[in-house]
Order: structure tokens, then C-alpha cells, then sequence
């Protein structure tokens, strides 16, 4: 028998994704990006990363809307 601390659970984080309706955490993801978006965000969630609906809706704007030069300073760091 297992005995859950209430306290713990009620803190507890959600995943919470709806592989039909195209929403992680309640939001909207465009279709076309969907699975790229939802693998990309579990990978990060089995490593410990919580995200809420406001880290998700940053994140597929930047998908959508890439910004050139965080892009170049990406590269410049895995060259280095």
C-alpha cells in the first residue's frame, strides 16, 4: 500500500497534453508543429523542466517567428 503526502501532490507538476485537440499544458499548438513541439518540451520535462502555459506560448512564438541573431549566438556557442 502506498501513502501519498497530500502536500506533495496538491504541488505536484502536470504535464498535461491532449494529443487530439493539439494543446500541451491548455495551449493551442499549430498542427504542423505539433509533434516537433511536444517532443522537444518532453525531452526537457524528463529532465526536470516545469513548464507553464505562458513558457509554452513563448516558445511557439519563437518557433513561428525565430529570431536571426539568438540563432547566431546559439551557433557561436556550440563552435567554441
Amino acid at each position: 500500500m502506498k501513502i501519498h503526502n497530500k502536500t506533495f501532490l496538491k504541488n505536484s507538476f502536470i504535464f498535461d497534453v491532449n494529443k487530439k485537440e493539439h494543446t500541451i499544458q491548455g495551449v493551442k499548438i499549430p498542427d504542423d508543429l505539433f509533434f516537433a513541439i511536444y517532443f522537444s518540451i518532453r525531452i526537457n520535462v524528463m529532465e526536470g523542466w516545469q513548464p507553464i502555459a505562458h513558457d509554452i506560448e513563448k516558445l511557439v512564438a519563437r518557433v513561428q517567428q525565430p529570431d536571426p541573431a539568438l540563432d547566431e549566438e546559439i551557433n557561436n556557442l556550440w563552435t567554441k
